[in-house]
């Protein structure tokens, strides 16, 4: 799987920040299956496109004075789609 992404923070204020990105990819998957029933194997095989999107965001605060406060929420999800070519 081959993956290209951007991620930006937007500072406000020196205190706040809000970071936003997405990452698309995309890459092949391949199955070969051996399926046995009444003493007959039965083979098949998949090429499938796999296609992945990966998104992040994020907002925070970091006190300046004495660094000791921070806080902050995190928000991550991916996106997965396949297609199954059998040969």
């Amino acid at each position: 799987m081959i993956n290209l992404g951007y991620y930006y923070t937007f500072v406000i204020g020196k205190r706040f920040y809000i970071s936003l990105g997405a990452g698309p990819g995309c890459g092949a998957s391949y199955t070969y299956l051996i399926t046995r029933f009444s003493g007959e194997k039965s083979y098949t095989g998949y090429i499938s496109p796999v296609f992945r999107l990966q998104e992040r965001a994020g907002i925070g605060y970091n006190s300046i004075e004495d660094r000791k406060v921070r806080a902050g929420l995190r928000y991550y999800t991916a996106s997965f789609m396949g297609v199954n070519d059998s040969f």
